[in-house]
């Protein structure tokens, strides 16, 4: 006689979450949480999304950090070292000023947290403020790559004769193998233009493209008397939150650059870094596979220069023609009026546009050879961090955009990273921007919830891939390619 089969096991509990989100993002953890199943999600997401539903959604980042259950597994936990303790006083890791996102998985009969998922992860430190890049860059020896624009650091307080030292000729574009240069003369002749960013301009603001020392000098010194005349405190407060008065960055311009229907245009690629504390291989860096594309609000002029309507601030050119990462604009009329500030730039995906499906593949590659560069500083800053974090029950990770920018001949160069990066508000961009963003943002809560599990790669968030498997499968390629060239001869 046989036996009849075992009943089957009940199904594992889903545990509860509950979370903070920067509030850039909440109109898109919202869409995700009401989202029975999105356009990136598969069932089970939509069954996790629908309990995370039923906890209300926390305003404040401490008072997530102060829940009672948290606390109570702080409690437990055995007491830090005096090192430890230091390092957490200083770094105030586990109560970050920004955080794109933090959730507590709890399980569902104890409610104690299996585990808590942080975006507090220093692994993207030394990319974030411009000047600091310039130094990964240069403390890892990239020099060579052409990963970024040549560029030069300047002090914030610099003098006349400092800056001459520094700056003997424009930084500008190395010319690839082939040597190729404009067959156009009157662009060979033009004096080229730099690009000179303040320390901490974001969303296209403090970018002014000069041509001389002297307006180079005068940018930086009208910044330094302004910053004086601020007062003592305003300083102090940059030193308290930087550790350092950040330096300027003047850096090549990409020129001359691919256009989409004569407009300048950017891509911007998010990657996520993964803390795996007690694992050989310490971070998990994974690229976001479907790119945005921002486009200048105007078309180039004059050739490909654009209009060089000089002004007093040292911004020459039609702005709305060569700033692609303007968040918005605001008339000088229009004073604090958070109202009246209209979009610039227009958004769209990458796989929308004919004219772009074909650099996905060279574009993926070059993103992860950045990170394959620079790996020996991540894995250097993480290692520090997790050695300072006294809770293992907290996994952190940390989310980043990179703005990259392509040359005529498809030569790709990374213009700057923004950890932590914002939303755009809900209203300015189209519905398919909109699941675009909830799309990503429903991945990257199933990628950590999943954890170390190994369905962490499954087809439920399929568009985050490893680094390291895209340079695997290019080299894969290069080698079958070899492979069948030899085979033919």
């Amino acid at each position: 006689m046989v036996s009849p089969p075992p009943p089957p096991a009940p199904p594992a509990a889903i545990p509860k979450i509950q979370y903070c989100v920067r509030s850039p993002w909440a109109w898109v953890m919202e869409d995700v949480c009401n989202s029975k199943q999105s356009e990136n999600t598969n069932g089970a997401m939509a069954t996790v999304v629908a309990n995370a539903k039923e906890i209300a959604q926390v305003d404040s980042p401490k008072q997530l950090v102060s829940s009672a259950i948290l606390i109570r597994h702080l409690e437990a936990t055995p007491k830090s070292s005096a090192r430890a303790r230091r390092s957490n006083r200083v770094n105030n890791s586990l109560v970050p000023s920004v955080s794109t996102l933090r959730m507590e998985l709890l399980d569902q009969d104890s409610e104690l947290i299996i585990p808590a998922l942080y975006g507090t992860s220093k692994a993207f430190d030394g990319l974030d403020d411009k000047d600091e890049l310039v130094r990964t860059f240069q403390r890892c020896r990239c020099d060579g790559l052409n990963l970024s624009p040549p560029s030069f650091l300047i002090k914030w307080d610099v003098t006349r004769e400092e800056c001459k030292k520094i700056i003997k000729t424009l930084p500008v574009l190395v010319e690839d193998d082939n040597n190729n240069k404009s067959n156009n003369p009157s662009q060979q002749e033009q004096q080229p233009f730099a690009v000179l960013k303040e320390p901490m301009g974001t969303r296209g603001e403090g970018i002014y493209f000069v041509q001389s020392l002297d307006e180079i000098y005068d940018v930086v010194e009208r910044h330094r008397r302004k910053a004086l005349d601020e007062g003592p405190d305003f300083l102090d407060s940059v030193m308290a939150r930087k550790g350092r008065i950040p330096s300027w960055v003047l850096q090549a311009e990409v020129h001359p650059c691919r256009l989409l229907k004569s407009r300048k245009f950017h891509i911007r690629s998010y990657v996520v870094g993964i803390e795996q504390l007690g694992r050989k291989d310490v971070l998990d860096v994974r690229l976001f596979r479907r790119h945005e594309v921002r486009i200048a609000a105007q078309p180039m002029k004059n050739n490909g220069s654009g209009s060089s309507s000089s002004n007093d601030n040292g911004q020459q050119r039609d702005r709305l023609a060569h700033i692609t990462n303007a968040g918005g604009e605001r008339s000088a009329t229009d004073g604090d009026n958070d109202n009246n500030i209209v979009t610039t730039a227009e958004r769209q995906l990458l796989q929308d546009i004919p004219e772009l499906r074909d650099i996905q593949q060279d574009l993926e590659v070059f993103c992860a050879t950045i990170f394959r560069s620079i790996w020996p500083d991540l894995v250097r800053r993480v290692s520090c961090t997790q050695q300072d974090t006294p809770y293992p029950a907290i996994r952190k990770f940390t989310v980043a955009g990179l703005d990259l920018m392509m040359t005529q001949d498809g030569r790709f160069y990374l213009l700057e990273v923004n950890v932590n990066p914002e939303a755009p508000a809900k209203s300015v961009i189209p519905p398919t921007f909109q699941r675009h963003l909830t799309g990503m943002l429903g991945e990257l809560v199933q990628l950590l919830i999943e954890g170390e599990s190994p369905s962490s790669s499954s087809s439920s968030c399929h568009n985050f891939v490893p680094i390291f498997d895209l340079l695997d499968k290019q080299q894969q390629q290069k080698e079958t390619t070899k492979q069948q060239t030899n085979g033919r001869h």
